[in-house]
Order: C-alpha cells, then structure tokens, then sequence
C-alpha cells in the first residue's frame, strides 16, 4: 500500500512533466475579472473548491459540486489610494489656476509641482460577477457572466498646461466550465480519484487610452475614443484531494495557446498562456506548542504560484492567504499578494478586500494599495 508521500511524489512528476510540455510567454494583456474573497485571501483560488469563484480560477473545483449554487454580486467598486491624492490635487485652487491657464507652470508653488511630479495613478474598478453552478449526470457544469472595467487617471504636464491621462479598460466576459472526478486507469489503486475542468470563455474588450487637458474633454465624444475587440479562450485545470480531502493541490493551464484578441480598427493582441500551481489545506488542530493544539474545522489555508516558467520576479508571482469562519455570519481573512499584506471580510451580503499590488519589475519597489467593496447575494 502506497502512502501519502508516495502519492505525493507521483503527482509532483507529473506536473512537472507538464511544465516541460507547456511554455508560458510573455502575456501583452491581462484578464481584470475578479474574486473580492481571493483578493483578501492575498490572490489565492487556484487550491480552493468551495464556491463560485471556481469559474474564474480552476474548473476541476466544480467535480467536488453536490447541489446547485446561484451567485450574484451585483455591484463591486474599487479604487486604489491615489484617487483621493489627485482629486484633492484637482480640488486645489492654484492647480485649478494652472489647468485653466491663469499661471503659468514656471510659476507655481514648488509643492505643487512636487505633488503633480510625483507620478501618481488613480485607479476605479467597477464589476458585478453572476454565476450558475449545476452537478450534472455525467459532468458538473457552470454558467458565468462578468464584467468588470478598470480606469487609471493620471496627470501629464504636457507642453505648456498640465493634462489628464486616461487609460480604460472594460470586459464582458461569458463562460462555460466543465468538470469531473475520474480514476486513472493504471494507478486506481494508488490513487486518489483525480478531478479535471475545462472552461470556455467569450471575450469583448473595451480599451481606451487619451491625454487631453481639461477644456478639450469638454468636446469629446467618449465613444470615439474606445477600441474594441473580441476573442475566445480554453482554460484547463485540475485537482487532487489528500488527506481525508483537507489538502487539495491544484494546476491549471490558462488561456491554453492563447486568446486572440481582435479589434475593430484592423489590430489584434494576445493574451498568453499561464502555467499556474496552487495548494489549499484545512487543518484540524493548530498547534501552539509541542504537544498543545486547539481544534479547528472552518479554517483553510491557500499558496498558490502563478505565471511559472516567465520572468518575473518571483515574490510578485507568489500569493498566501487564509479564510477563517468566525460566525456564520462573519469570515475574516488574510494574506500576502505579490508580497503585500491583504485583509477581507465577508458579513452576511457584505464583502470587503484590502490589498497591495505591485507595479514596479520587483517585489518591494512600488506599492499600489486598493480598497474593493462588493454586495453579494448567494443561494
């Protein structure tokens, strides 16, 4: 009888075969749909199985699915802490002056041009998340719609009168996702039962990026700035449950040989695959001391590693996190995203995430820090 190392050590060779057989690139776009739960669990959901949030992370989660599930959060808003700098920057009454051309830039106060020089980036995410979760006959199957959009304002001093930058960016988003529970033939007697998932996803991308001053974004049609595209994308993912079904290690191939996107000026960009590791475990006793521990049964705690196989740094690839159930009204949780410390929580329908992104080529260069709120209903 195999025990658990060996079992373990199995699958470690195999998802190192498969990283041998699938070559990441470098991605030129990014999916911006959300999980405000794994945004406070530090970005974790690749490990975790038991909610809704298996569409946008790892289809195999829908094979351990035993009655329907409906999700709605109908509105999520965010915004990182820059949006309140420049607003109190816009607010100024000598910035007024010098956006309207009443002073001239060489004039102004210097802490003024230290404060529109400091590169700040105010950034508002608007999204709602909808999903359908069945456990089928032959297959487990899931029905998802988001949308989400993403606006960075920044402030360019131009050549003679300071401007505003802005750079949009919204997707609508259906997807389809599949799973199931299987044996493999030759090792069913060694192990576990394996889950694999796979998810279609339909892609329309709104894109906008413009530098105006003031007075010119009085004139404009916002339409005539968007770009759209369109494209399709195959995710494949996959599960495997240990240790009377606490330790879950998970892997999944995203945007598999890419996602196409086309737009309607005649350009076209690609997403690129991403091969992604994740493990989620829930513990029974937490141990404070040699021999003394408490008992736990509504804790669970994620890693998961993302973009293997690319060049980046490696603290900006890595996310821990943790969900502990206090009430059954109340979930706090935690983490660390891309090496920032992250907090959520969830109280009945409300949910709230705190989080630091990184937007330097390092871990530990520079910090975006984000607030996102999110009304959910779940049945």
């Amino acid at each position: 009888m195999f025990n658990y190392s060996k079992r373990f050590g199995l699958i470690f060779l195999s998802v190192i075969i498969s990283c041998l057989l699938i070559v990441p690139l470098w991605a030129e776009d990014e999916h911006i749909c959300e999980s405000i739960r794994a945004l406070g669990m530090g970005g974790t959901g690749l490990g975790i199985a038991d909610n809704e949030d298996v569409l946008l992370y790892n289809s195999a989660g829908l094979s351990y699915l035993d009655k329907w599930k409906l999700s709605y959060n109908f509105l999520m808003i965010g915004f990182n802490d820059d949006v309140f700098k420049i607003y109190e920057l816009m607010m100024d009454d000598e910035m007024q002056e010098v956006m309207d051309g009443d002073v001239y830039w060489a004039d102004a106060s210097d802490g003024l041009k230290d404060e529109i020089l400091s590169d700040r980036s105010g950034i508002i995410k608007i999204g709602t998340n909808l999903s359908f979760l069945y456990p089928g006959s032959l297959f487990n199957w899931g029905l998802g719609f988001y949308t989400a959009t993403k606006t960075q304002i920044d402030i360019d001093m131009g050549i003679f009168v300071p401007k505003l930058g802005t750079h949009g960016k919204g997707d609508l988003v259906g997807v389809f996702s599949l799973g199931r529970e299987f044996n493999l033939p030759f090792y069913k007697e060694i192990l576990n039962p394996i889950s694999a998932g796979m998810t279609i996803r339909y892609l329309q991308r709104y894109k906008v990026d413009d530098y105006r001053s003031v007075e010119e974004f009085v004139d404009v049609e916002f339409d005539d700035l968007l770009r759209r595209g369109y494209g399709m994308g195959v995710d494949f993912g996959g599960m495997y449950r240990m240790l009377d079904k606490r330790l879950i290690i998970a892997a999944t191939a995203t945007d598999f040989a890419g996602t196409k996107l086309k737009w309607d000026d005649g350009g076209s960009s690609v997403i690129n695959g991403s091969l992604n590791l994740g493990v989620s475990f829930a513990p029974k006793k937490i141990y404070y001391w040699k021999d003394a521990y408490f008992d736990v049964d509504n804790l669970i705690l994620a890693c998961d590693i993302i973009d293997i196989g690319k060049k980046k740094d490696f603290y900006q690839r890595i996310h821990l996190g943790l969900e502990y159930d206090l009430y059954t009204f109340l979930k706090l949780r935690g983490g660390f995203n891309e090496g920032y410390p992250s907090f959520g929580l969830k109280f009945v329908f409300l949910e709230y995430a705190f989080y630091g992104e990184e937007i330097g080529s390092y871990a530990g260069q520079w910090a975006d820090w984000h607030h996102l709120m999110s009304i959910s209903f779940k049945f």
